[in-house]
């Protein structure tokens, strides 16, 4: 039942783009109400307008990677949608917003020098998208409410639970042993040996740079230590998520030194494509929230839960809204402030061994750690489609032993 009543909330979002139901205006701030507005007018161009839009996108997309649009290496792999460029990019081009919340001007296009005029119900359907959004938002800011506790109740039956959790709110909290038996011992251990290594040999596991003064070393592969992709409810509860096949990128520990690690600015882990990368946070100690842990804004690894969408107008005006929202939220958010749009959500205190999946499209950033102690952290990262992790390539620029490592726990967990 809990299960089901949080698919039917996850899946509100979508009912209103179908039915154009009416709502209160967004709770927010004024940009939003303006970005909706432009967001209609550029889906109000003519189609000279828009094949001029496109003309410009594809000549970009053919000089570097676009953020809306999957590789073709790893498009071919999964059934979910991996191009969004024409729907997504007038939005990026003609309605950025910037910091202190205003929008530019409009960039002249072929029969739209000017911006044309918004349609209503398109407005409408925008304002209440960002309402349902707040609303989301607030649901998923509740440390109780991302908490799924291990139980007797079955493994298959968890999972969905707190799959269904991800697909709302973006994050998930497990607590009380969602790893297999015995494989976090096994794992501390490791990461404890890590951490003891001379300065020198920590060196060549270190990743090159890491937002506000935080570490990470990649943990060498041993014979005896777990593979992550083993089954346990972790695995049960990404592969319930992503729905497809998925592959183990890495694993590092991540730690955010006492008195030196800061904030970070708000990120995601990957530019746009939920269920693409899945990042499996596990504490090794109780944590306090002086000990800067991660901020979330929830429910913005989708917005609008565009990728449950049948291909149609409604789901051309969520894609556009969930790409624009989400850089209007990093151009105006501040993790410092604990602002985002709608509630922000900073977990207050978390028990050693409590596991937390957050989708890497989600918007987050660590808080600085005030407290006299390291926050330390075993991270595992999950690829999907298999194949995504060679795209993704996160250890590009990095030491050679950590490339070397990574590719010994990816070759061993595909066996």
């Amino acid at each position: 039942f809990v299960a089901a009543a949080t698919a039917t909330l996850a899946g509100a979002a979508f009912w209103c783009w179908q039915t154009g139901a009416i709502g209160q205006p967004p709770a927010g701030p004024a940009w939003t109400g303006d970005l909706v507005r432009c967001l209609s007018s550029c889906a109000a161009l003519s189609q000279e307008a828009q094949d001029h839009l496109i003309g410009i996108a594809e000549r970009g997309a053919g000089k570097r990677k676009s953020p809306w649009r999957l590789p073709k290496e790893v498009c071919g792999s999964t059934r979910r949608r991996c191009d969004v460029l024409p729907e997504a990019f007038c939005g990026g081009m003609q309605c950025q917003v910037n910091s202190s919340g205003g929008i530019g001007g409009w960039l002249p296009l072929k029969t739209a020098f000017v911006p044309p005029l918004s349609d209503p119900e398109a407005v409408r359907r925008g304002e209440h998208a960002l309402s349902e959004h707040v609303r989301c938002a607030t649901r998923c800011a509740s440390q109780d409410y991302l908490t799924v506790h291990v139980g007797r109740a079955p493994t298959k039956d968890l999972a969905k639970l707190a799959a269904a959790r991800l697909v709302e709110c973006g994050v998930v909290h497990l607590a009380g042993g969602a790893w297999a038996d015995g494989a976090l011992a096994r794992l501390a251990v490791a990461v404890g040996n890590l951490l003891a290594l001379p300065l020198e040999e920590q060196l060549s596991l270190k990743k090159a740079d890491l937002r506000a003064n935080r570490t990470e070393i990649f943990v060498p592969l041993e014979d005896d230590l777990p593979d992550p992709r083993t089954e346990s409810l972790v695995t049960a509860t990404v592969a319930e998520y992503v729905g497809e096949p998925f592959a183990l990128d890495y694993m590092s520990v991540l730690n955010a030194r006492a008195g030196i690690a800061g904030t970070q600015d708000l990120h995601p882990d990957v530019p746009f494509f939920p269920r693409t990368s899945l990042s499996v946070h596990t504490l090794l100690e109780d944590m306090t929230e002086a000990m800067g842990p991660t901020l979330f804004c929830p429910c913005t690894h989708s917005v609008t839960q565009w990728e449950e969408m049948p291909l149609g107008s409604n789901a051309t005006e969520a894609i556009a809204l969930a790409s624009a929202l989400r850089s209007g939220i990093r151009a105006t958010g501040s993790a410092s402030e604990k602002r985002c749009l709608g509630s922000a959500y900073v977990p207050h205190r978390l028990t050693a061994g409590l596991v937390t999946i957050y989708d890497g499209a989600l918007l987050h950033a660590g808080l600085a750690n005030t407290a006299n102690i390291d926050r330390v952290v075993l991270n595992v990262n999950f690829a999907s489609p298999p194949g995504y992790e060679h795209v993704r390539n996160y250890t590009a620029g990095d030491p050679e032993r950590v490339q070397l490592e990574t590719a010994r726990w990816r070759a061993r967990s595909s066996i």
